[in-house]
């Protein structure tokens, strides 16, 4: 796991601030982990019973970045099996819902690590940390969506790795929930709210995710970042190649040109 995760997590009760820490999805930390009284089953199973249950909220880049590790926090219910975890990047309105996905890892490696932490209904808190290979975001607003890979025997005691929602609004779009989410970022439910299942107006997932600035706009790799690296831009842009849609738009447009000046002003600096 990533040292300044475990920085973090020893430092539970003291304010976060760490430079990778590019979104923290809760308000008051590490107080509302404790607090809360709502862990749901995001969880997927494929044996000996099928589930695919997802959990989803915004968040928002300033800059384009590469994306080290997502965590989420929550409880085990009964004695759980887990196989790994399961994250998805989505696009989609400030208020949601979810909408194109961009981006996935199903069935990684996921450490499920005891914070030290303990919540007034559930016991102990457990981060949940996958680290994506490869994903590189530019600024923008998006939807990050994740749960846990386990077993899941219906017939039986329940046993899952839930995870946590606070009652603190943050970012533009409020808390999420799909029960049709397939593996492969296959969407074939429908998004809903998640005061529709306890009345909470203002919920929100708890979750963080670490990353680092991108070198993305040293186009030509040569180590610099400089007006050859824009020149090459605007080139590809004049010639609508599909690199040039800097902000993932799916158009080619004034609106690219003005991301990627923004990128390269203050991209690996």
């Amino acid at each position: 796991m990533k040292p300044h995760l475990l920085a973090l997590l020893a430092c539970a009760a003291t304010a976060v601030a760490a430079d990778d820490i590019v979104w923290l999805n809760v308000s008051d930390y590490p107080g509302d982990l404790a607090a809360t009284g709502d862990a749901w089953s995001a969880i997927r199973a494929e044996s000996p019973d099928q589930w695919y249950s997802i959990a989803a909220d915004d968040f928002t880049l300033e800059i384009s970045t590469v994306i080290t590790s997502i965590t989420f926090f929550g409880a085990e219910v009964g004695e759980p099996e887990i196989l790994g975890g399961d994250w998805y990047i989505f696009t989609g309105p400030a208020e949601g819902p979810p909408q194109t996905l961009v981006a996935h890892g199903a069935g990684v490696p996921m450490a499920h690590v005891d914070t030290g932490l303990v919540n007034d209904s559930f016991g102990a808190v457990w981060a949940n940390v996958m680290e994506p290979e490869g994903l590189e975001l530019p600024a923008g607003h998006y939807f990050l969506a994740f749960r846990t890979f386990q077993t899941l025997d219906l017939s039986g005691p329940k046993n899952n790795n839930g995870a946590f929602t606070t009652r603190t609004a943050l970012g533009t779009s409020r808390a999420w929930w799909n029960s049709d989410v397939l593996a492969d970022g296959t969407v074939s439910g429908t998004w809903v709210e998640m005061e529709v299942f306890n009345l909470v107006e203002d919920q929100e997932w708890s979750f963080l995710i670490e990353g680092e600035p991108s070198c993305r706009v040293d186009l030509n790799g040569d180590g610099f970042v400089d007006t050859r690296d824009v020149l090459q831009f605007l080139n590809e842009w004049a010639n609508q190649d599909e690199d040039a849609d800097w902000n993932s738009d799916g158009a080619i447009d004034t609106r690219d040109v003005i991301a990627f000046l923004n990128d390269w002003r203050v991209s690996c600096s």
